[in-house]
């Protein structure tokens, strides 16, 4: 079984030989909001080594949450405290790029933390802009594809501008509708200067580092396979999800960032990892070999998702040389090792 240092060093080791116009970030300032996050901590991760690999020069910052410590310690990496929801300090060194990746993501989070992942989402992308449009080349937004709500029809392709429909009121739904709000402050700032302004929509994203605990359903999943405990389905199982690993999603952030064209918005998923739930439930059961992992369906309520289907069209993003590779049982059996702890 590889190690965690192992799968980390593959997996950027993918992300550096994608074709990335990796020249267009030398001598470059880029600020990851969220940098304890796991997007945020790939992102980093694949900024310090491609700096170090392709001799960029780059000024990397990890801005957190004033009460965090830093989940990555590297003498190349700055880290910066900041309360997002207050305006930005004028003292803040000059960046060139900002991503947005702070948010709480977590459907156990939805309900008691609602206020702090609205202001995330939309006052302190307000305040990022705000410094970005005076300061910065770029920003990009990293929303999600919650904003597209629930179809009637769930075989519909779900194109970027094509949306259903969001109860505002359900305690889920605070997620998704501050999401839409911050691309809607994102559009309003494109307007506003030189920054360019992107999105992008990721769509169930996994792998490394995931929070074991957030209530996502592939992490439950994840989190009874490495405790070697039967699976339990709150639902049915029926309805089908399109899984990415985290190297793949990364490469498609990176792609919107350097070559995405401004005000626009791209999904990011793996159509080709589109599976129904209780058939990853039933593929994780048996990555732990030695082990009965029994899949067992046990209905309660809960927050999860209750669409049908997700038929993502990454059609958009496709025009960016943008293809995601890894699929389920490797993109899973890396996640798996990665959290198993080493004896």
């Amino acid at each position: 079984m590889l190690n965690k240092n192992t799968i980390i060093e593959q997996d950027l080791n993918y992300i550096l030989k994608e074709n990335i116009p990796w020249i267009n970030l030398k001598n470059k300032s880029i600020a990851i909001t969220g940098g304890n996050g796991f997007i945020a901590t790939y992102m980093i991760k694949t900024l310090l080594k491609a700096d170090k690999n392709f001799n960029l020069n780059l000024k990397i910052i990890s801005i957190i949450r004033k009460e965090s410590s830093s989940k990555i310690t590297d003498k190349k990496l700055k880290i910066i405290k900041i309360d997002l929801f207050k305006k930005i300090p004028k003292n803040l060194p000059k960046i060139d790029i900002i991503i947005h990746a702070a948010s709480k993501a977590s459907p156990k989070l939805f309900k008691n933390h609602s206020i702090d992942i609205i202001k995330t989402n939309s006052l302190a992308t307000m305040h990022l802009l705000d410094y970005a449009t005076k300061f910065s080349e770029k920003f990009l937004y990293i929303s999600s594809g919650e904003v597209y709500g629930k179809f009637h029809n769930s075989d519909v392709s779900i194109k970027e501008d094509t949306y259903g429909s969001i109860n505002h009121l359900n305690d889920r739904s605070v997620y998704a509708e501050s999401k839409k709000m911050g691309e809607a402050i994102c559009q309003a700032y494109s307007q506003k200067s030189n920054c360019k302004v992107l999105i992008a929509r990721p769509f169930h994203t996994y792998g490394p580092g995931i929070n074991l605990d957030d209530g996502r359903v592939f992490s439950d999943f994840v989190n009874s396979v490495i405790n070697k405990k039967d699976i339990i389905l709150n639902t049915n199982g029926e309805n089908y999800r399109p899984f990415c690993y985290i190297s793949d999603a990364t490469v498609a952030f990176l792609k919107i960032l350097l070559e995405g064209k401004n005000a626009n918005a791209y999904n990011v998923a793996n159509p080709k990892c589109e599976i129904k739930i209780k058939d990853l439930a039933n593929e994780l059961a048996m990555l732990r070999k030695g082990n009965f992992i029994k899949v067992r369906i046990l209905k309660k309520q809960s927050l999860s998702n209750p669409l049908k289907r997700q038929k993502v069209s990454i059609e958009k993003i496709k025009s960016l040389d943008w293809l995601p590779k890894i699929g389920i049982r490797e993109g899973f059996n890396k996640t798996i090792s990665y959290h198993i702890k080493e004896n």
